[in-house]
């Protein structure tokens, strides 16, 4: 299972790589909006079938033509290196969570000096992104930072409705000095 989070780790270093490898030098020479996350992995998967024009795949910015080969090979490396960096050489150690990928609830409040810091819970460690079953992501600007995901999660059980069990984000007490504020 260790080595499946460190793997897991990888793989999310290595997709932001791949995009910047893929993208970021059209999106800076034509100074492109980045999209959103969603947007991204559909060109990601575009380019990775084949399915988009070779330009994407060529770094304008070097004077040589980068192949899909070349490109994959550096953005695996990049995210190798930024792993290492991040979390030393034995990949099995490596973490997807709170340095990678973090939910934070934050409250209205939370503008408040002094105050409206106690009311924000977070930031949380999180699995998952749009491409898993735990469906949570950020945007083009904060890949890190989770923006968006399910509103609840349920396992209904049929045969016995009071085993099912669900939990939303947070927790269902609205208010800071409940005990349901920030349980689930």
């Amino acid at each position: 299972q260790d080595l499946a989070i460190g793997h897991a780790a990888l793989f999310w270093l290595f997709e932001r790589a791949l995009w910047d490898e893929l993208f970021s030098d059209e999106i800076e020479k034509h100074h492109l909006a980045v999209p959103w996350t969603f947007l991204q992995r559909q060109k990601l998967l575009l380019v990775l079938g084949g399915n988009a024009k070779y330009d994407w795949i060529d770094n304008v910015q070097t004077p040589e033509t980068e192949t899909m080969h070349d490109v994959v090979q550096a953005a695996l490396q990049q995210a190798w290196e930024q792993g290492v960096k991040k979390f030393g050489e034995d990949s099995s150690k490596w973490t997807f969570g709170e340095e990678l990928h973090f939910l934070t609830f934050p409250h209205h409040l939370e503008e408040v000096p002094v105050l409206g810091e106690k009311f924000t819970r977070g930031p949380y460690a999180l699995s998952g992104s749009a491409a898993t079953v735990c469906a949570f992501g950020g945007t083009s600007s904060n890949w890190k930072k989770v923006a968006w995901g399910p509103s609840m999660r349920a396992v209904w059980d049929t045969a016995d409705w009071d085993q099912s069990r669900a939990i939303i984000p947070g927790g269902q007490g609205g208010h800071f000095a409940d005990p349901h504020y920030d349980d689930q």
